[in-house]
């Protein structure tokens, strides 16, 4: 018995057709792992065309925000506006502004508050479609800073606009013999600031 074992085991016939199904085997097992990886990597580029939409999306449209509110400014006393922003947002930038305004003076302008005091949601919406819309959210202080985070999909960032305000005395001709003295607060915003 040991010896037709052992020629059994020294022979060559049907060994190839064990070495064929050996290397099958192996091919086909690094198909199925070059197949996996690349259907996982495509997934994963998807994705990553998905997030840098929302990135360029998302800064782009702070950055238009930032340019418009620079230098915009507001002035104004009692119930006179004397000065009021000019670019795009200034319809939106005046109504905070007056609504602040008049929440400082109901209150006695005590100082500034970490709430915002003014509030306001929007979307801003783009015709091409390689641009994502964009939610903001819209605060401003009673110092008259302003805050925007703006998102779209996984990603966001937030705008901070620094306000200088300036409150001071004025007098002005009511007429020839009458002076009267008013409290004028001049706003201006400066250069924001982007954070994630």
């Amino acid at each position: 018995m040991c010896i037709f074992m052992m020629s059994k085991l020294k022979s060559t016939s049907g060994a190839s057709i064990l070495l064929a199904i050996l290397l099958l085997l192996l091919c086909s097992v690094g198909g199925s792992i070059v197949l996996t990886s690349a259907t996982a990597s495509s997934g994963r580029l998807v994705d990553l065309r998905s997030r840098e939409k929302d990135y360029y999306s998302v800064t782009s449209s702070a950055r238009v925000i930032k340019d418009e509110l620079k230098d915009e400014s507001y002035k104004r006393y009692r119930d006179v506006l004397e000065v009021e922003p000019v670019g795009l947002m200034k319809e939106f930038l005046k109504k905070a502004s007056d609504y602040v305004y008049d929440y400082n003076i109901s209150r006695g302008d005590t100082g500034f508050e970490d709430r915002p005091v003014y509030t306001n949601e929007w979307e801003i919406k783009s015709s091409d479609s390689a641009v994502n819309d964009v939610k903001a959210k819209f605060y401003m202080y009673n110092d008259y800073s302003i805050e925007i985070l703006l998102s779209s999909g996984s990603y966001s960032c937030k705008l901070e606009v620094p306000a200088v305000k300036t409150t001071y005395p004025e007098s002005i001709m009511i007429s020839p013999e009458l002076i009267d003295t008013r409290e004028t607060v001049e706003v201006i915003w400066s250069e924001g600031v982007v954070t994630k």
